[in-house]
């Protein structure tokens, strides 16, 4: 279905949980794995101009170290993965990287929040990301399982519940829902 994915990668729980689930689909369907570390640019400038460059040598490392991590991880699970590290803004660095990889597809968090209905309300880069990217997107809701009083009330276990590709929990039943902007 895709033949390469990327993912975004940072020191987070919750980074490291997309980057399982990006492991397990590049594994179901034989693609390789870019990992990019992000060093926020403009964060960067200005602790460069008021002479802390400690801080941008140390985000440098914790974005290294990150990318290196999740491709032990994948190379562990048999995906070919390979990491990158650039610094800029971030939902443009995702963006150009993709292209410049030729990736199939991009995993996001929604780094924003749920709503009570259920529904991802993205965060900006990953919006930006959504409407910038010439691949597809795949936004994963975050790992908190919504209550029963809050699950949507649309048919997307069915839709989802057809595609071989979704991921499924013993019971059948799709696991995080995610959203795919293509």
């Amino acid at each position: 279905m895709y033949d390469s994915i990327l993912v975004p990668v940072d020191e987070t729980a919750e980074t490291t949980r997309l980057t399982e689930r990006a492991i397990a689909l590049a594994d179901t369907w034989d693609a390789s794995l870019q990992l990019l570390g992000i060093v926020d640019g403009p964060t960067a400038l200005s602790a460069e101009g008021t002479g802390r460059s400690d801080r941008v040598s140390g985000a440098r490392e914790r974005a290294r170290r990150a990318a290196m991590r999740a491709a032990e991880r994948a190379e562990r699970a048999d995906v070919d993965a390979c990491g990158a590290v650039r610094r800029g803004v971030p939902h443009a660095e995702i963006v150009d990287e993709a292209r410049r990889a030729g990736v199939d597809l991009v995993i996001l968090g929604p780094s924003g929040r749920e709503t009570t209905e259920g529904a991802v309300c993205a965060g900006r880069v990953t919006s930006r990301v959504v409407d910038r990217a010439d691949c597809a997107v795949l936004v994963e809701r975050s790992s908190e399982e919504p209550s029963s009083e809050s699950a949507p009330s649309e048919p997307a276990a069915d839709r989802t519940a057809s595609d071989p590709s979704a991921p499924s929990t013993r019971e059948g039943q799709t696991e995080n829902r995610p959203l795919l902007a293509e």
